[in-house]
């Protein structure tokens, strides 16, 4: 009992600490494990303008919930996402990522609750792209446009992901990617770091599956 007091003392001393606002937001991020949603977005459109890249990809599973608009404390970031997970340049051929986002079209997929090192979300979730990606699905037919170019199959593209998909975990068919390389910042930060970049939030609403 005295071991127990003594941590949730500690508990409630840590979550003091971490209740400081990192950022305001003027609207509602909203979360979905198995349809495109405006937080992953976000984060998505972030990266994109931040790394040298020809997009970048993401799933929904690396949050947990959605943010209401107004003040957002650090523990509000941790809540929705408290993965270990970098940043991650990796080169991928456009049959793998095309394999890749029609399985995302699959929401038994999105719905995986397979837990993989480094992630510790509670589903996979659906893939997103940055806002310079159009996808269209009709039946088990894909086209993938990049900056308004069809995507070809034999190309290498420059994603800016995470070391979740560099490893090959999720969407396994990623795992046949060249030039990996880990940058610094965490996922925690670059949700940060998002929410606090007024130009990341320009296009969160257009939807970029079709």
């Amino acid at each position: 009992d005295t071991l127990y007091s003594f941590y949730l003392k500690e508990q409630e001393k840590a979550y003091e600490n971490l209740s400081y606002c990192v950022a305001t937001i003027d609207k509602d991020l909203s979360f979905s494990i198995d349809e495109e949603c405006n937080f992953t977005n976000l984060i998505c459109d972030y990266l994109y303008e931040k790394y040298d890249c020809d997009f970048s990809l993401l799933n929904s599973g690396l949050t947990a919930n959605r943010l209401k608009k107004g003040n957002v404390t650090y523990n509000d970031v941790l809540s929705v996402c408290n993965s270990p997970l970098q940043i991650t340049y990796i080169e991928v051929l456009g049959k793998h990522i095309k394999d890749a986002i029609l399985e995302s079209s699959n929401k038994e997929k999105c719905h995986d609750g397979y837990r993989r090192a480094g992630f510790r979300g509670t589903f996979l979730g659906k893939l997103h792209v940055s806002k310079n990606v159009e996808i269209n699905t009709k039946e088990n037919a894909i086209n993938i446009f990049i900056n308004n170019q069809l995507i070809e199959e034999e190309k290498y593209y420059k994603i800016i992901t995470t070391d979740y998909f560099h490893r090959g975990m999720g969407y396994e068919m990623l795992i046949n990617n060249i030039n990996g390389k880990m940058y610094k910042e965490s996922i925690v930060e670059a949700i940060i770091n998002a929410l606090n970049n007024k130009k990341s939030f320009d296009k969160i609403e257009n939807k970029r599956w079709r």
